[in-house]
């Protein structure tokens, strides 16, 4: 069947070279393209196959009007659509009811925003998804109270590349590592390591959020410092040197840091990290790692303490972290898990 992958990020062929090389994990996008026979439209594809005049139009827009746009023009000629977030999905869906078009199906990051919960109550909107993948459970409550169909709502878990992101037995320093910016709280992990013996590393970068971490600033004490871009291989040697990987996040009702919980995990380190929606759901407390509350310095402190001073404990929460990876949250599993219902007749 036709299929096209809209996607949020930019489409770079140079990456699949570079994966292929080892250089960095595998593209998600491009393994989901791989098994569904899909073709991969990015913004910048899009632009360039709209129409002079509605390119100009839509140049002040939002930027997901091309993507959108370019879908709606070719729908005739399309079986499906398969988007990697609610922010394309639901606008294509909208654009599309009425018109006897493609499925649409989607992955929903955060529905619980006003403007995306409008859209759902569309009745249009619902009948034009074929089916939404949720990493939190609050998000498939959402989408239940709204009236979407059980059986078109997809509870499925985040992945990591388990073959790029592997331990290779390398002791780990006694550091604090932390890395991502979709809304970390790094004010708080700042406070938290004026409690620690020992240094805090943070990477306050992401390659796919468009939101900026609390930088912490001058609430940095002297033990804390802020890392600049590394490429992946460093990413990788980063998480292989830490003790202990620290996911300090805002109170939020979905998946955010999601992405360095499972790198770390599927590099054996211990996590602590707070117990928000979409995060919690990975392992049970004492398992691969310990929660915390959200915004509360003295518990990430004191959880962040308790595994630099029992290393024993912290390596095997660390091996039993890449377990349960193997087991259900690599890239392989998130691909299989999509491709079954997109391809579900």
């Amino acid at each position: 069947m036709r299929t096209v992958l809209l996607i949020s990020t930019e489409d770079r062929p140079a990456d699949r070279c570079e994966a292929a090389s080892g250089r960095r994990p595998t593209p998600d996008y491009h393994a989901l393209a791989d098994a569904l026979g899909a073709t991969i439209l990015d913004r910048a594809a899009a632009t360039r196959a709209l129409p002079p005049a509605l390119r100009r139009g839509l140049r002040r827009g939002a930027a997901w009007l091309p993507q959108v746009a370019a879908a709606f023009l070719r729908r005739h000629a399309v079986d499906r659509f398969v988007c990697d977030s609610e922010r394309l999905g639901l606008p294509l869906c909208a654009l599309l009811a009425g018109h006897g078009s493609p499925p649409v199906y989607f992955i929903a990051h955060r529905v619980t925003a006003r403007w995306k919960r409008a859209l759902l109550r569309w009745p249009g909107v619902r009948r034009q998804i074929g089916g939404v993948f949720c990493y939190a459970g609050v998000q498939a409550e959402c989408l239940s109270r709204l009236g979407l169909p059980a059986e078109r709502i997809h509870r499925i878990a985040f992945h990591a590349d388990a073959h790029f992101f592997r331990p290779d037995g390398t002791e780990p320093e006694r550091l604090v590592r932390s890395v991502g910016r979709e809304r970390r709280d790094y004010a708080t992990l700042a406070a938290a390591a004026a409690r620690l013996d020992c240094p805090v590393r943070i990477l306050a970068r992401s390659p796919w959020s468009r939101q900026r971490g609390d930088a912490a600033g001058p609430a940095a004490g002297g033990n804390v410092s802020f890392l600049p871009g590394v490429s992946y291989p460093e990413l990788r040697d980063l998480y292989r040197r830490a003790r202990v990987v620290a996911v300090p996040v805002a109170a939020v009702d979905f998946q955010a840091g999601i992405t360095a919980l499972l790198e770390a995990m599927a590099m054996a380190r211990p996590v602590v990290a707070t117990a928000n929606p979409g995060l919690k759901e990975a392992f049970a407390d004492g398992e691969a790692g310990l929660w915390v509350p959200p915004g509360d310095a003295v518990a990430l402190a004191r959880a962040l303490n308790y595994l630099l001073d029992h290393p024993v404990e912290a390596a095997a929460m660390g091996r039993r972290g890449r377990e349960l990876v193997e087991q259900g949250m690599t890239l392989a599993h998130w691909v299989a898990r999509i491709t079954r219902v997109v391809q579900s007749p």
